[in-house]
Parts: structure tokens; C-alpha cells; sequence
């Protein structure tokens, strides 16, 4: 079956993380991508393998595979005099620009929005900053970690509180932002697909950050006072909190109201009569008493493996989620049976496991069919189908224009 984009056509201008995966969803979606890359190197992503970030080798660039499904690459030298008649080719032929190049650059390249519109008003130009696109911080590069992780308030909440805050997972923000790109370009499609208008649509990380951690700043913005971190020996909810089983397995319930899995709770730990113990015989006195309850929690689940706790709690009814590793999760059958990670042939290592978007329908089955294209590898049929002839391919080689 067909994407629910198929026909919808992008071209991006876009490197690292952030935009090259929101039009990797696009693209599984339906959609046809054209990822616009440097000659010289292509997308710096390409090397990340090299950064010395991940200190063990992978089959796959674990970066740039999964944001760059079912793309096309097409490597042209922006910098080049002779790249806007290319240009202009592809965005005639595009519905959709994205891009997350610095604003100044684009002016560079005369890629900004005000000069694509006015080659084709009905074009959606999607751009992706840090920090937004005014105030005294519109110029400063953001990359997720500082933008989105270290400036939303997420990274001084994380970590136990007599701790230094916690490091970002890899690629956190642009992954969570991505996919908001990917909702906007839709709803940006949606609307001129109305009114036959095209239009700006512009994000940033530090933004998205802030929604993504909106409970905590809508709490301080309401509140006036700073948000503490949780503290495991101290959560008001001993019910909402991480626990270690006998085995090293770690798992967090998640009862959020607590008085109605109270009952339930204390018979998956054997110990009914905590229920009525007065000081932990309501909501509110098991706050007050949360330190002396959790202790209790702790030792009594240190005394089962934690396959035998999933087991009490899933026949009590008990709301939890066992604390997986990421390698975990690449073995867990829910995943697999939903089709979070699929397989694609790919052309240098046989089949491999991709990630999947997160968005299915079910009137079709956008997955991912064609791993992520080498550098260039679709100029020549690209330009051919933008009407380009071989003679004109030939000049834009000699000219240092493309790859």
C-alpha cells in the first residue's frame, strides 16, 4: 500500500540530526525526499562513526541510517554561481523545503525564504533553528545537547539531587523534534491544500525542549518557585518511583492514584497488612510518611528477581514498566511484533534492522524500503528527471557544481 503522502514531493537542505530525521519520517510516510548534501563530504553525519562518541564499532552508522531512509541524495555545492539554476529546478518541482542551515547561510546561498517564495509562493519552507528566530540569541548555533537539553530546564532536573545533572541520551532533542517538524510540515500542507496558499513554518530546540519538559516550566511559571529533582528516597508518591529487585532488574510503578491500587499493591508485595497500617492508610499519610513506606518498598522487592515481580504485578493489575537497556530493547518481541525496528535490504551488509516513524495508519504501510542513499548517489537521476540533458549534466561537472 501507499503512503498517505505519496505524491508530496521535498527537497531539504538539512545536516546532523533534527531535520534530516523528520524528513526521514516524511519520507516513510509517502512522501519523495531529496536530501540536498556538500560534495565535499556530504552531511557531517556521515562521520560521525568517527567522532569518537560511540567507542565501539557498528555495522551501520548508527546516525545517519535511520534518519536517511527512503532518500535520495543529491550532492550540489551551494557555494557554486551555477548552483541556483539547479535550484530553482528543484524547488518548481518541490511542494515542501526543509532545512536546518543557519539563517545567515541560507542568505548566502539565497536559499531564504523571502527568495524561494518569490520563485514559487504556494512552496511550505520548514525551517529549524536552536534559539529562534528573534531575541539576542536568534545568530548562536544550537545543537540538541545545548539548545534543547542543557537550556530547557531537562538537564538541571535530571540526575539524584546531590548529583551533578545527568548527561543527555544521544540525539534526544533533534529525535523529539523531529517529529514535530514532521507534524507541522503536515499541518502545513493540510492548510494550503484549503487554501492554496504556501507558507513559513519555523521551529526551534529550545522551544521544543520546553514543551517536552512543559509540565515542570508550566509548574514554575504558575508557581514561582524552582522545580526540584525527584529524589528517589524521597518522592511524595512512594508508588511512582523506581525500585531494584533480587536480580539487579530495575522497575518503576507507576500507581498514580495511589488509593485506588493501594489495597492491590500491598497484596502483590505479601504484605497485606501494610493496607491498613495507620500511617499508611491514605494517600496523604503515605506522602507524610514516604520515606519509612519506600524503604519498605526497597527491601521487600530486593527479595524477588524481577521477572517474578512483572509477574505478581501484571496479575494484581499493578501499572508498571521494567527499566530496559537499549539493547534490551532491540530484543523485545513488542517491538518487533509492532514493528518499531523492521528489516530492509540493504546493499552492504545483506538484510538490517532499521527503526521505523512512529506514525502508523492503517489504510497503509509507509515503512521504511531503501536504506540511506550514499553521497550523491541520485544526481545524475535527478537532474535527468528535472529535464536536465547529459551535456547539461557534463557542464555542471566541470564546473565544480556537482559530484
Amino acid at each position: 500500500m501507499e503512503g498517505p503522502l505519496k505524491g508530496i514531493k521535498i527537497v531539504s537542505v538539512e545536516h546532523w540530526l533534527a531535520m534530516p530525521a523528520a524528513t526521514s519520517i516524511l519520507a516513510q510516510w509517502g512522501a519523495d525526499v531529496i536530501k540536498i548534501e556538500n560534495p565535499q563530504g556530504g552531511d557531517p553525519a556521515r562521520g560521525w562513526q568517527s567522532a569518537g562518541i560511540i567507542p565501539y564499532p557498528t555495522i551501520l552508522n548508527p546516525m545517519f541510517e535511520y534518519q536517511n531512509l527512503n532518500k535520495k541524495s543529491v550532492a550540489i555545492d551551494l557555494g557554486n554561481g551555477a548552483s541556483k539554476e539547479v535550484m530553482q529546478k528543484l524547488i518548481d518541482w518541490a511542494d515542501v523545503f526543509t532545512t536546518n542551515l543557519h539563517p545567515k547561510v541560507l542568505a548566502k546561498y539565497r536559499l531564504d525564504y523571502e527568495t524561494l517564495n518569490s520563485w514559487k509562493p504556494a512552496i511550505i519552507y520548514v525551517s529549524l533553528t536552536g534559539y529562534g528566530n528573534e531575541g539576542p540569541d536568534k545568530d548562536r548555533p544550537g545543537y540538541d545537547i545545548c539548545a534543547f537539553w542543557a537550556r530547557s530546564g531537562l538537564m538541571a532536573f535530571t540526575g539524584e539531587p546531590d548529583g551533578p545533572p545527568a548527561m543527555h541520551p544521544h540525539g534526544i532533542g533533534d529525535s523529539t523534534t523531529s517529529m514535530l517538524i514532521a507534524g507541522a510540515t503536515s499541518a502545513a500542507l493540510f492548510a494550503r491544500e484549503r487554501t492554496g496558499k504556501g507558507q513559513k513554518v519555523d521551529l526551534c530546540l529550545y522551544h521544543t525542549g520546553m514543551w517536552a519538559n512543559g509540565v515542570n516550566i508550566a509548574t514554575s511559571l504558575y508557581s514561582g518557585h524552582e522545580v526540584q529533582r525527584w529524589d528517589s528516597k524521597n518522592v511524595g508518591n512512594p508508588l511512582v518511583n523506581r525500585y531494584q529487585t533480587k536480580n539487579g532488574k530495575w522497575l518503576f510503578i507507576c500507581c498514580l492514584q495511589s488509593d485506588r491500587a493501594w489495597s492491590r499493591f500491598c497484596q502483590a508485595l505479601g504484605q497485606p497488612e501494610l493496607e491498613h497500617e495507620e500511617r499508611f492508610s491514605s494517600h496523604q499519610k503515605r506522602m507524610k510518611n514516604n520515606k519509612e513506606l519506600i524503604q519498605i518498598i526497597e527491601e521487600r522487592m530486593a527479595t524477588k528477581p524481577g521477572e517474578e515481580w512483572e509477574h505478581i504485578f501484571e496479575e494484581l493489575n499493578i501499572v508498571y514498566g521494567p527499566i530496559m537497556t537499549n539493547l534490551e530493547v532491540t530484543k523485545d518481541p513488542q517491538v518487533w511484533d509492532n514493528r518499531f525496528l523492521t528489516e530492509i535490504e540493504h546493499p552492504s551488509v545483506g538484510n538490517a534492522p532499521v527503526l521505523t516513524s512512529p506514525g502508523k495508519f492503517n489504510s497503509s504501510v509507509p515503512e521504511p524500503h531503501q536504506s540511506a542513499p550514499e553521497l550523491g548517489q541520485h544526481t545524475e537521476e535527478v537532474l535527468i528527471d528535472l529535464g536536465c540533458t547529459w551535456e547539461d549534466i557534463m557542464t555542471y561537472k566541470d564546473k565544480g557544481l556537482i559530484l
